[in-house]
């Protein structure tokens, strides 16, 4: 058979295929996607269904044995005890780490007499500081200030007036309050 149909018309109708071909081809891959899609639903509620029926049967089971339920009721409360435990760690003040940053802060010139601290429940700070000793000089007790001040740890640094008056061996007082 002679196809007579001008060019125009023969690329019109091979562009008319390839369109219904393409249609067809998006209908089959869309369908099996949301069949694909309703499989996958069918069976997640399969499993969830299947995993109520497993606990409803394991909890059936624990209930008729005495000596499982003890031990649940052992386990329940070792675990209290050990969240008590926990809490009670994390309400601690860590001392170390903030005693090693004012020994590194103090000149070799500068003695300790005494130390307190008072934790400090709310607010941003953690602790309150206060220690007295003896400065050989006062350039000494500056570079202490100078270095207590410079330290992001610890905030509101002060001391008393008076110790800035006497130039060689200052009995001295500080007070500051602690970020960690």
């Amino acid at each position: 058979m002679i196809n007579l149909l001008p060019p125009q018309e023969k690329k019109q109708l091979a562009l008319e295929e390839r369109f219904k071909l393409s249609v067809i081809l998006g209908i089959v891959i869309i369908s099996s996607l949301i069949s694909f899609i309703l499989i996958l639903f069918a069976l997640r509620f399969y499993f969830v269904g299947q995993l109520e029926i497993q606990s409803i049967f394991l909890d059936e089971k624990i209930s008729a044995n005495p000596q499982v339920a003890e031990l649940e009721q052992d386990i329940k409360n070792s675990n209290k005890i050990i969240t008590d435990f926990d809490s009670f760690y994390d309400k601690q003040y860590d001392l170390t780490g903030i005693l090693s940053e004012i020994i590194k802060t103090v000149p070799p010139e500068i003695n300790f007499n005494s130390l307190s601290f008072q934790p400090i429940k709310e607010g941003q700070y953690k602790a309150k500081f206060s220690i007295s000793g003896l400065s050989s000089t006062r350039e000494s007790l500056l570079e202490f200030k100078k270095r207590l001040e410079e330290n992001e740890s610890f905030k509101e640094v002060s001391f008393p007036s008076s110790v800035w008056v006497e130039p060689v061996n200052i009995a001295f007082t500080v007070s500051f309050k602690t970020t960690k």
